[in-house]
């Protein structure tokens, strides 16, 4: 699942016609977009599997759709059937000291700000492909910053 579906996508670039040339350059951009957007709020927006460390104090930063499995320090299995995630990231129910993690991350909805910050990177990435005087010195514009700035370090996922 990415940030801006191709549909999405030409909706903001105000393309009406599908070009198979051009969908395949939209959809890289696309791709590109997700990566600035994550890295920007540092967290992760797209679905996905991933194996992370949680560390003794319990405590990620990442939103967790479900906890898949688990090793701890010894490499044992962890039974991971009463382990949550908390919203601000406090895990409960899984063993005591660090240990291996893999759970889906992400969004099952997109966030609307993030859409509209997606939405405002893309304008501007794209506004590139006619050079010039319209190409940006800046990748993350000042109006996608204001959607996703409240999101930043997890604030605005809980």
């Amino acid at each position: 699942m990415a940030i801006l579906t191709l549909e999405q996508a030409r909706a903001v670039l105000s393309i009406k016609d599908a070009d198979p040339a051009r969908d395949l350059l939209i959809t890289e951009f696309c791709e590109a977009v997700d990566a600035v957007v994550e890295g920007y709020v540092d967290n992760w927006v797209e679905q996905r599997i991933l194996k992370f460390t949680v560390p003794a104090s319990g405590v990620i930063r990442t939103n967790v759709l479900g906890v898949i499995s688990g090793v701890d320090a010894s490499g044992a299995d962890v039974d991971v059937s009463g382990v949550r995630v908390s919203p601000q990231g406090l895990v409960s129910g899984g063993p005591r000291g660090v240990w291996q993690m893999t759970a889906e991350v992400g969004f099952e909805r997109v966030p609307p700000a993030i859409l509209r910050g997606a939405s405002e990177i893309l304008l501007q990435a794209w506004a590139t492909q006619r050079g010039g005087e319209s190409a940006p010195a800046f990748l993350v514009p000042y109006r996608a910053a204001a959607w996703l700035d409240p999101l930043v370090s997890g604030g605005g996922f809980a």
